[in-house]
């Protein structure tokens, strides 16, 4: 049986609370600047200068990097914000670069930047914006501790996609090495197989769950990343939380997991029910279900909500 472990109260100070290199892989989605107020003394993404919010990140993130493992990787989606004033050196009306402005500090702070991924939107929010187009993507980097870490590629591998026979495009072409003999060790441009590595452009739809939470994880988002950065038998960490779905979807890969969530009122109306819809979804049976246990030790004066009252 998985478990799952709730942590409430403000992010550092529950990071600090855990063990050096404990955890095998980070998935996360921190508030974005600018975005949306979550009416807490404690929360990140309200700063009214971005360099406060990325400097704040980056001591959340240093504390996330002790406690990964030297082998583990950190999955981190970002999104980008547009200032509607002059703020932090930009003009009205200008991108300010957030994903990259965030990785760049991450990096001089010890982390490594392994990969960009695009997450692809086919759903975006629309906008009403006339003088640019529909922004319909988002970042995640793959940042790692080490240049050596642990990742199966195989796991994530997706369909081949191959031509209609047109120009040499089919199937059965395949790629060939200089002595005209079929490749077989899956680098060839059109390696004979079904399937292919996965590429670094993720389409993948918004999440249409209905819940109370303004910006949730689509779990077709998170999958890949647990299943190549995460071993079976290893323990996922979300340090922002939200509705969930992070610890939702590790269980439903037979993953534990470790979320932190600064407001109780999503660990007590959000939380519970995104695990179960999630778990329905991926068909867990009754039987392996995961433990879930919540850690109350909160910091914030004006949370009411006790324990008990969680499902």
């Amino acid at each position: 049986m998985t478990k799952i472990t709730v942590c409430v109260g403000e992010v550092e100070e529950r990071l600090q609370n855990m063990e050096s290199d404990s955890v095998h892989c980070v998935v996360t989605s921190p508030p974005y600047w600018a975005q949306r107020d979550y009416n807490n003394q404690d929360q990140i993404g309200t700063e009214s200068d971005p360099r406060d919010y990325i400097d704040r990140m980056v001591s959340v993130m240093r504390e996330v990097r002790r406690v990964l493992r030297p082998d583990g990787t950190c999955w981190f989606n970002i999104g980008d914000t547009w200032l509607s004033k002059k703020a932090g050196g930009g003009r009205r009306k200008e991108v300010m670069g957030i994903p990259w402005m965030l990785a760049f500090a991450l990096r001089d702070d010890g982390w490594m930047i392994r990969q960009e991924i695009i997450w692809s939107k086919p759903d975006p929010t629309p906008e009403s914006v006339k003088d640019r187009v529909t922004r319909s993507h988002e970042t995640i980097f793959l940042l790692t501790k080490t240049t050596n870490y642990w990742f199966d590629v195989e796991a994530i591998k997706e369909p081949a996609k191959w031509g209609d026979g047109s120009k040499g495009t089919s199937k059965p072409r395949g790629s060939f090495n200089s002595k005209g003999t079929p490749r077989r060790d899956g680098e060839g441009f059109r390696y004979i197989s079904d399937t292919r590595r996965k590429r670094s452009v993720w389409e993948v739809a918004t999440s249409r769950y209905r819940g109370a939470h303004f910006a949730m994880f689509p779990p077709d988002l998170i999958e890949p990343c647990i299943l190549a950065g995460c071993p079976p038998d290893g323990t996922v960490l979300d340090p922002f939380g939200g509705s969930g779905t992070t610890a939702g979807v590790a269980a439903s890969k037979g993953r534990d997991s470790i979320i932190i969530e600064l407001n109780p009122e999503y660990v007590r109306d959000v939380i519970p029910d995104r695990l179960e819809w999630i778990l329905a979804r991926a068909k867990v049976p009754a039987d392996d279900r995961p433990q879930i246990e919540y850690d109350w030790a909160i910091s914030a004066p004006s949370s009411t909500i006790p324990p008990d009252s969680v499902r």
